[in-house]
C-alpha cells in the first residue's frame, strides 16, 4: 500500500526536490565550468602554437629571403674555382659579337687587390664596342686598365673594317685562395 500525501509532506516533498534540483544544478554547473576551463586550456594552447607557428614560417621565409640573397651577393664574386667559368664566358661574349678573341694573360694581382685579365681582339669596330659594352656590364666589379683599337693594317690594305684590340683589366670581385671560402 501507499501512503497517501498528505498536507504536511507535501512541502516537505517540495523542499527536497528543490534540494535535489538545486544540488543536480550546482553539480552540471561545476562540471561545465570544469570542462569550460579545459576548453579554455586547450583554446590558449592552440593559440600559443598558432603563434609559435607564425613566427617559425616567419623565421623560416626570412632564412630564405638571406640565403637568396647571400647566393646573389656571392655569385658577384669570382674565385680561383671560378676562373675556368670566366674565362668561358668572355670567349662566349666574343663569340655573341662575331669577336675574334684572345686571352693573353690571366693571373692574380700580387697586392692582392684582384684578377688581372689581358687579351686582344680582332673584328670591325662596332662588334669591338658591343663587347666592350657587354664586359661593363657583366655583373662583377671590374677596373679597366687599359683599352685600345688600332685599325687592322689588312684590313685597311682589303677596305675592310677590321680593327685589332687591347683589353688590360682588373676584377677587384675576385677572393684569393687566402680569403675565407665561400660556404
Amino acid at each position: 500500500m501507499t501512503t497517501p500525501v498528505t498536507k504536511r509532506s507535501s512541502p516537505i516533498l517540495t523542499l527536497t526536490v528543490a534540494v535535489l534540483s538545486v544540488a543536480i544544478l550546482a553539480g552540471l554547473i561545476y562540471l561545465t565550468r570544469g570542462e569550460m576551463n579545459k576548453l579554455g586550456q586547450g583554446y590558449q594552447t592552440a593559440r600559443e602554437l598558432g603563434e609559435k607557428r607564425a613566427t617559425g614560417d616567419s623565421v623560416r621565409t626570412l632564412y630564405d629571403e638571406t640565403t637568396t640573397a647571400g647566393e646573389l651577393i656571392r655569385s658577384y664574386f669570382v674565385g680561383e674555382e671560378d676562373i675556368p667559368m670566366l674565362i668561358e664566358r668572355f670567349e662566349t661574349l666574343g663569340r655573341q659579337t662575331q669577336t675574334e678573341l684572345t686571352l693573353t694573360s690571366l693571373a692574380p694581382e700580387a697586392s692582392a687587390s684582384g684578377l688581372a685579365i689581358s687579351f686582344s681582339t680582332k673584328a670591325p669596330f662596332a662588334r669591338q664596342y658591343r663587347l666592350l659594352s657587354l664586359i661593363e656590364s657583366l655583373p662583377l666589379k671590374i677596373r679597366f686598365e687599359s683599352v685600345s683599337f688600332r685599325a687592322s693594317q689588312a684590313g685597311t690594305r682589303a677596305g675592310s673594317d677590321v680593327w685589332t684590340g687591347e683589353f688590360h683589366l682588373t676584377i677587384t670581385s675576385y677572393e684569393h685562395s687566402t680569403n675565407e671560402k665561400r660556404k
